[in-house]
């Protein structure tokens, strides 16, 4: 039986062969990392470099989030863009050490 807990994934690492990543979905990551004062708004669980500027990170999106909804079966589309604004701001402060004083501004998100 898998662990539901962790998942291994598979990339290229850099163009000079495979690398794995063991990411786990048991907790998440420090609230203040995402810049968010609940735990209950980080979606964000861990994250693993898999190259110079390459990188994979695991989410947990909530069932029945106070927020978030899923209507007729779709989650919200509010749900991804916070989840890659999340992202964004995880990989300044871990992977980029941008300090956590640091102001971060976004003007817009578009994907189809």
């Amino acid at each position: 039986m898998a662990n539901m807990d962790t998942i291994t994934v598979r990339g290229r690492r850099d163009g000079l062969g495979s690398q794995r990543a063991r990411l786990s979905f048991s907790a998440t990551v420090a609230r203040h990392l995402v810049h968010r004062l609940a735990v209950s708004e980080v979606l964000l669980t861990d994250w693993c470099r898999m190259g110079a500027d390459a990188f994979v990170c695991a989410a947990q999106w909530s069932r029945s989030h106070s927020f978030y909804r899923v209507r007729d079966g779709r989650h919200d589309p509010l749900l991804l863009a916070e989840t890659i604004r999340q992202v964004g701001l995880l990989l300044c402060h871990e992977a980029y050490q941008v300090p956590p004083e640091h102001r971060f501004l976004m003007d817009r998100m578009t994907y189809v």
